[in-house]
């Protein structure tokens, strides 16, 4: 989770915890369906896993946005593939206006498969394995033509590491469907040998058949693929005649590879991604927004660079302004609106030491002052102080609450009984199982006996 302070038109990001993924956000935001689609490929039936969500109350019919994954090394990490480990670029993508749908390909997670094409260090050719990839893509968005809700005639594909190749493939296929390619840190590593050189050929055939748009992104300190390699695969396929942009990304903490899922990355590459939709007649954020909401919040036209900043942010979002101090506070990359809506109030009263802040923006939403007088835009007041002055736990604490409390699934929260440690477990399919699991780890780590504090979001009394 992210909170940016402005004063005037001066963005200040700086980190103040760590990034949570995949809670749940309120039902009236988003819509989730996790299925399995059925396609035909080759004339044969499969079964492919798919995570397929939306803005609540959007209606009509919406562009997709197919998200795939990449290829984790072992087949005990393939099995282990989830949708659900995309839903926060589907929410983004969501937010934007789409109907976001990841997919699982063939031999993965519980896709029917196996993969279509095992390749090896004496493997001449890597296009087959991208094309099978392609293949699932195109299948998936023949399944989904049935949806009312799913406008196919409009598709971008999005792709990480070996997804990004596939979804290159596709775009070299040309259907009149596919309008954009977004490949993210996109290719195939040999683990036991190198075949740099076999890439950068097949990147090359890519360009010289597609004819789509594509925006590459790739980090500075990739570990599966350097800025040598990087250079070459974009000179490969540009000089072979294909349609493509590629943006530099400054270095992901922990490893350059990370860039599609890190909340850091998010903001990076999906600041970028909006001018490029843009350009292609794609949904995203509007520029006409920018004035007309800060006329509605009254906010100075020196500060309309952070409100650039605050549309382009990932994730679930809301923004406090201080009217007397012109002082912007926004937090991004939580899951749950409640929570932060309550970090930006507290970090806008904290950072400008007024008491005239107010939620001006939730998401997209401009929050107008009728609305926070009537009470409807929701509670300003700190749900997670209160509950930490009940629960007895020093201010310190705030920031790991706050993460306890924007987390999904069934949840337990747990004290060491010697005070010194907090632990929990969410995300589990029974409260049992949280509360067990919260309880034996706590033990573990503390080396005593350890309490429950809270069952979801129940204090327990002692």
């Amino acid at each position: 989770m992210k909170h940016f302070a402005v004063a005037t038109a001066v963005l200040l990001p700086f980190l103040i915890g760590a990034p949570v993924a995949g809670a749940n956000e309120p039902a009236r935001e988003f819509l989730q369906e996790h299925t399995f689609l059925k396609v035909k490929i080759d004339g044969r039936p499969y079964r492919l896993e798919a995570l397929i969500v939306k803005q609540a109350g959007r209606r009509g019919k919406l562009p997709l946005a197919l998200i795939n994954h990449g290829k984790p090394s072992g087949l005990l990490r393939m099995s282990r593939v989830r949708a659900e480990r995309y839903i926060p670029v589907a929410r983004d993508f969501a937010m934007r206006g789409y109907l976001a749908v990841a997919i699982v390909r063939r031999g993965f997670g519980r896709s029917d498969g196996p993969i279509p094409v095992s390749l090896n260090c004496s493997s001449k050719q890597i296009m087959p394995r991208f094309d099978s990839g392609a293949d699932d893509i195109s299948a998936a968005v023949a399944s989904l033509a049935g949806r009312p809700d799913a406008d196919t005639s409009r598709v971008v594909a999005l792709g990480v590491s070996a997804g990004g190749g596939a979804a290159l493939a596709l775009a070299a296929r040309n259907p009149a469907w596919l309008k954009a390619v977004v490949n993210i840190s996109g290719g195939l590593r040999f683990p036991r040998c190198s075949k740099a050189d076999l890439l950068v050929s097949t990147f090359a055939i890519m360009g010289m058949r597609s004819k789509t748009p594509a925006l590459w992104f790739y980090a500075e300190n990739d570990s599966l693929f350097p800025p040598a390699l990087v250079y070459r695969l974009h000179e490969a396929y540009l000089d072979a005649g294909g349609n493509v942009q590629r943006m530099r990304v400054s270095k992901i903490r922990r490893d350059g590879h990370r860039l599609f899922t890190d909340l850091s990355g998010r903001r990076k590459w999906l600041h970028q991604t909006a001018s490029f939709l843009r350009d292609q007649g794609l949904p995203t954020w509007e520029l006409d927004a920018v004035a007309a909401n800060m006329k509605r919040i009254g906010m100075k036209k020196s500060s309309r660079i952070a409100m650039e900043n605050y549309l382009s942010l990932p994730g679930v979002k809301a923004m406090a302004y201080s009217t007397s101090a012109s002082r912007v506070i926004a937090f991004y990359g939580l899951n749950r609106l409640d929570v932060v809506r309550y970090k930006a109030i507290r970090a806008c009263r904290k950072r400008t030491g007024n008491t005239d802040c107010r939620i001006v923006m939730e998401n997209f939403r401009v929050v107008s002052t009728a609305e926070e007088n009537s009470g409807n835009a929701g509670r300003d007041e700190d749900k997670t102080m209160t509950l930490l002055q009940k629960l007895g736990l020093k201010e310190r604490r705030l920031s790991f609450l706050d993460r306890y409390l924007d987390r999904g699934g069934h949840k337990a929260l747990v004290q060491s009984e010697n005070c010194r440690l907090l632990y929990y477990s969410s995300s589990q399919r029974t409260l049992e199982m949280a509360k067990a699991w919260a309880l034996k780890r706590c033990k573990e780590r503390a080396k005593v006996e350890c309490r429950l504090l809270m069952e979801n979001e129940r204090i327990v009394k002692q």
